[in-house]
């Protein structure tokens, strides 16, 4: 009785080895290696694929799947092979890693080439570009399929994209890039996107009324306050790059946050006080808020930076006229209740030099009837009557030839 319960157990045990070895070295495994081994890769994706329909589970058939799919460059389905056989273990994590980041760098390096091929043709040949930019999108995917972490697969990405003035899913790529590597030229990027759709939205807002302007500027809104968003983050980054400070300072003008552009022009100033459009800017918002001595003072340093700029020459003007007329009102005022005083001319230096902007600007600009009504005025108010009517004279001939 005990030699047959030996006898008994040793049937059970072989029989399990038997199983065993089964699994390890089925008719499928066996065909697929030789196939492998003789370069048939179609005979060797059959063999596996019978192989995991009848072992899910059996991570080196996922994995030699994967291996014959890199073979025949069917990238995607490679990754999900590969993919399956870490899920069951991490026995073939060493070669899968290979595999990845030889099929990443192969084919970014490929996107690359042909995103920069595009761009060499936008100009010259728009529909070679598109072709250039559609088989970079190609190879940049699968770059994405194998590395999905990289943040360079969706910087290049997005460029792409933008390249093709294809907004929506640049701006997707874009934010995956900022998500997982901050970069300030994509942060501008972005930001430039979100701007230029608000602008849109306002311009196309001033052609309609009622409920449809309401909702068209609403988007704007929308649009701005993301542009600001991005922005400011980039800023944060790097806080003296001027042409992130004069988007930004664009942006808050735009969303009526006069405030906070305010504030930003000082920043821009005190970074670069040689930049004189950050002055310019400064002044005009100064200006609007009838703050005439800072807006002058502003308008001065720009015209000092740039002597033939006609914008801020004018604004300048504006402003000393603007500061003149209320000290005047200031002055009148005081002595309205009391005609023994003397009224304070303090303000005739405030048109003088008006006057003075206003000479400049009519040399440059002689042909803007506004430049010679203003001098006109200011000569008026100085009690320069030749002057006065010469310039008044002046632009009533330029109207009449309009």
């Amino acid at each position: 009785m005990k030699r047959t319960a030996t006898f008994l157990l040793l049937i059970v045990i072989t029989a399990t080895f038997m199983f065993t070895g089964f699994q390890c070295g089925t008719a499928e495994m066996t065909s697929a290696k030789l196939y492998i081994q003789r370069s048939e890769w179609e005979n060797a994706k059959i063999q596996l694929q019978k192989e995991i329909a009848k072992h899910p589970e059996n991570a080196e058939a996922w994995y030699l799947l994967g291996q014959v799919f890199h073979e025949q460059k069917s990238y995607k389905e490679m990754v999900d092979a590969f993919n399956s056989s870490l899920k069951i273990n991490n026995q073939f994590k060493k070669e899968i890693d290979n595999y990845k980041l030889s099929v990443w760098a192969n084919n970014l390096n490929k996107g690359v080439d042909h995103y920069n091929k595009a761009i060499q043709m936008l100009q010259t040949s728009p529909d070679s570009a598109d072709t250039h930019f559609n088989t970079a999108l190609d190879y940049l995917n699968i770059a994405v399929a194998a590395q999905p972490d990289s943040a360079t697969n969706y910087r290049v990405l997005a460029l792409c994209y933008y390249g093709m003035r294809d907004m929506d899913n640049a701006i997707v790529f874009l934010k995956k890039t900022l998500d997982k590597q901050f970069d300030v030229q994509l942060g501008r990027m972005l930001g430039g996107i979100y701007y230029d759709r608000a602008i849109v939205a306002k311009n196309n807002a001033a052609t309609v009324e009622g409920d449809e302007k309401k909702k068209i500027l609403e988007i704007a809104n929308k649009n701005l306050n993301e542009t600001i968003k991005i922005l400011e983050a980039t800023s944060k980054v790097t806080p003296e790059d001027p042409n992130v400070l004069a988007a930004l300072n664009d942006a808050y003008i735009a969303a009526g946050r006069t405030e906070e552009a305010l504030n930003s022009y000082k920043v821009a100033i005190k970074t670069d006080p040689t930049n004189k459009l950050a002055h310019y800017n400064y002044g005009v918002l100064l200006l609007r808020a009838g703050n005439h001595a800072e807006a002058a003072s502003q308008f001065d340093e720009t015209v000092n930076l740039d002597t033939n700029f006609t914008d801020a020459i004018y604004n300048a003007a504006a402003a000393y006229m603007q500061w003149g007329a209320k000290m005047r009102e200031q002055a009148e005022a005081a002595i309205q209740n009391d005609k023994t005083k003397q009224i304070d001319k303090a303000f005739e230096e405030k048109f003088r030099k008006a006057k003075t902007y206003l000479d400049k600007l009519v040399e440059l600009t002689p042909n803007d009837i506004s430049a010679w009504e203003t001098l006109g005025m200011a000569n008026a108010i100085l009690n320069i009557p030749k002057e006065a009517k010469a310039a008044y004279d002046k632009a009533d001939s330029l109207r009449k030839t309009k």
